[in-house]
């Protein structure tokens, strides 16, 4: 973008002649930092555009219409629309616009910095402010972080001494417990000993009072086969006490009816016939004992139990 507009570099501390010849023109110093104004004015013042030239043969400083429209620095189209007119002054004339320009624009200047110089001011006291406010947050969030810190560490390390204190609980009864299964241990593994031994005997013993157990078994078979011929020679036997009970019985009775037979026949012989003596008719009419049959007692059986009082 090429610009006509008259602009002042930042540093006016000489200015070229504009002709052939070297003009006196006034030193103005001027201190502007490296701002986007003053680059645009040293932009805008190396591009301008020379247009016509004085009766000097200089050129002139003429400007289109398109520059008031087009000025880079508020406040530079105010300068008076006589500067720079085409052959309308002579060269005193344009060193006296050229340095009433240059006031102008030295003041615009000087009001521009100072308005920096303001704005830098405030600027620097409303960073001092945030710096304070900043510090002061930044102090505040220390100390409660200092503070949360503190807490933090404090109860940090009362769990800590807690957690020692049960870590040795833990450990002393682990050294307890491990005692306890080292004892429980050895205990399981006499037990162990003992149980295998008591296995041993009782297969032992069930080997031995299975044996004994068979012979006992046989020998009770044994027995029990005797027991059966006893008792079946005992009801052999109670068969033929029986038979002899009734022969006993028809015995006595055929004994009673001899001896009333005897008695009858004693009592029809005469008293007297031979002259007997007494004790001889006495001792014929008792019966004789010796005529009863005898009973055999049988094995197990009581002699005379069914008889009563026969004998």
């Amino acid at each position: 973008m090429t610009s006509s507009c008259v602009s002042l570099p930042c540093s006016l501390g000489c200015t070229k002649p504009l002709g052939a010849r070297n003009l006196p023109v006034p030193v103005v110093e001027v201190e502007c930092p490296t701002r986007p104004e003053c680059l645009l004015a040293n932009l805008a013042h190396a591009n301008r555009v020379r247009v016509g030239s004085t009766p000097l043969g200089r050129p002139s400083l003429c400007l289109p219409p398109t520059c008031h429209a087009a000025c880079p620095l508020p406040g530079t189209c105010h300068i008076p629309g006589n500067i720079g007119i085409c052959g309308a002054y002579g060269e005193g004339s344009l060193n006296g616009h050229e340095k009433e320009t240059m006031q102008f624009l030295n003041d615009r200047l000087a009001n521009y910095l100072e308005k920096v110089r303001q704005l830098e001011r405030d600027n620097a006291r409303v960073l001092g402010e945030m710096r304070c406010q900043y510090e002061a947050m930044v102090e505040t969030n220390r100390q409660d972080v200092e503070q949360w810190f503190q807490a933090q560490s404090e109860g940090i390390s009362l769990q800590a001494m807690s957690c020692s204190e049960e870590l040795q609980c833990c450990q002393s009864e682990i050294l307890e417990l491990r005692c306890t299964v080292n004892a429980l241990e050895v205990e399981r593994q006499a037990q162990h000993t003992l149980k295998d031994c008591l296995q041993n005997s009782l297969c032992e013993a069930e080997d031995r009072y299975g044996t004994e157990l068979a012979q006992m078994q046989s020998l009770i078979s044994n027995v029990e086969e005797q027991l059966s011929e006893i008792r079946a020679d005992l009801e052999r036997q109670n068969q033929e006490y029986q038979v002899l009970l009734d022969i006993k019985a028809r015995l006595e009775d055929e004994i009673n009816t001899y001896r009333k037979l005897l008695e009858c026949e004693d009592c029809k012989l005469p008293c007297n016939p031979c002259s007997t003596p007494p004790s001889c008719v006495a001792a014929s009419c008792a019966p004789r004992p010796s005529c009863a049959p005898r009973t055999v007692c049988g094995p197990g059986s009581v002699c005379g139990a069914g008889t009563g009082s026969r004998f």
